[in-house]
């Protein structure tokens, strides 16, 4: 399997030296509730970057893809928080889990392994 520094484009990618996120981050804890599945989503190869598995972006737009137009229209989003945990492949029907609360929207997604491959939050 080839990695991302094969191709040669993390080696010429300039890097800032300064922390973007300074802010402590999201523990996830929570395991899924049944009654919070909200969605299931096959990757295909619209989703799949140079590394061959799930690109960062796919998740947020399959994120996304929970809420209706209206809905996002209506939803002032100020920040997303991502935490990725397993890399996602081609083919593979991923569980998205969400639920509201004050802060905003916490999405849970699992690998058809059961394992968690991502956990965001949606602050509103």
């Amino acid at each position: 399997m080839e990695r991302p520094g094969d191709y040669g484009v993390l080696q010429s990618m300039e890097h800032w030296p300064e922390k973007v996120c300074t802010g402590p981050f999201t523990r996830f804890r929570e395991a899924p509730a049944a009654e919070n599945l909200v969605k299931t989503y096959t990757i295909g190869s619209q989703d799949i970057d140079t590394g061959r598995h799930m690109n960062n972006v796919a998740y947020i737009r399959m994120l996304l893809g929970t809420f209706t137009t209206a809905e996002l229209a209506d939803m002032p989003v100020r920040e997303v928080e991502v935490a990725y945990r397993v890399a996602c492949f081609e083919g593979q029907t991923l569980s998205i889990y969400r639920r509201r609360d004050e802060e905003g929207w916490h999405f849970l997604v699992q690998n058809p392994d059961g394992e968690t491959a991502l956990q965001a939050v949606l602050r509103l």
